[in-house]
């Protein structure tokens, strides 16, 4: 779940322009903000008649916040996968975050000074897997109606099949195996329909996002899922010191002993990198 503090929302200057997730927390300097996706802790604060500013986001995300908010068209600006758009003077670029559908993570460029940041949202940082599988895919709602759907299936192709199974994954299905050690279906219609919920995480886990702060060694970064307090930020931060360029640092005495190398976002200027890609299982 997203911390919705209005301090983690609103990027550091010079990016302070934009305000990332956090419609609960608009300001009346700020005309743009960020959406990276449209899972509700994101969308906080987001209504049909918000008129504050301009919405960035994905295709995808943009088609789910009219379908399911009415937000008006003409204040959703889109920008996909790989594209890269400036405004007043800020590139912001879109990055595959691999969380849901028309999940996004932000690069913006102060072009002026050079100063980077990354914003991540929800991320899984995985490499990406293909495997060619062959299977009926389709929607399904929770609950009762899922079996009915399945059912409505198997009559459409009961000559051929005797059961549907589906798989659902989430992270919030966890619960303790069978004696067997395996996980145990939601049954229905004698047998005919079965669920099983896999747990499954959109959200990186503690390996992947080590790994991933290796790979880029900010400057600075700033928690924004459990992160209410100075406390909780500052367990966070001390969590992958190790793997960020902290040499400009004052506040750590231990590092100005060490040569680092410069950092690989913005080798010659600063860079951030905020987000909540973490270990999570919901949203």
């Amino acid at each position: 779940m997203a911390t919705q503090h209005a301090s983690l929302k609103r990027l550091r200057p010079p990016l302070s322009g934009f305000i990332v997730d956090g419609f609960n927390f608009c300001e009346a300097d700020v005309r743009h903000y960020l959406l990276t996706h449209a899972h509700s802790d994101h969308t906080c604060g987001l209504h049909a008649s918000f008129d504050l500013g301009t919405v960035y986001c994905s295709s995808v995300t943009a088609r789910v916040l009219r379908a399911t908010i009415g937000l008006p068209e003409k204040r959703i600006t889109t920008i996909d996968v790989g594209q890269s758009i400036e405004v007043e003077g800020v590139q912001i670029t879109a990055l595959d975050a691999g969380h849901c559908p028309g999940s996004l993570m932000f690069l913006l460029e102060h072009l002026a000074t050079g100063h980077t940041a990354l914003h991540t949202g929800d991320m899984r940082a995985s490499q990406p897997i293909r495997e060619a599988v062959r299977v009926h895919v389709m929607p399904l709602s929770a609950g009762v109606e899922a079996h009915e759907a399945m059912g409505a299936l198997l009559q459409r192709h009961g000559e051929r099949y005797a059961a549907v199974v589906t798989f659902r994954p989430t992270g919030w299905a966890y619960s303790k195996s069978d004696e067997a050690g395996l996980p145990k279906p939601w049954v229905e219609g004698a047998g005919s329909t079965r669920m099983y919920g896999v747990p499954y995480s959109e959200h990186s886990s503690w390996e992947e996002l080590q790994a991933f702060v290796a790979a880029l060694r900010p400057r600075a970064l700033v928690p924004t899922v459990n992160a209410a307090t100075a406390r909780d930020r500052e367990r966070l931060q001390a969590a992958y010191a190790h793997a960020m360029d902290l040499a400009a640092d004052k506040g750590r005495l231990d590092w100005h002993f060490r040569r680092r190398p410069s950092s690989a976002v913005g080798a010659s200027s600063s860079s951030d990198i905020g987000g909540g890609g973490g270990t999570g299982g919901g949203g």
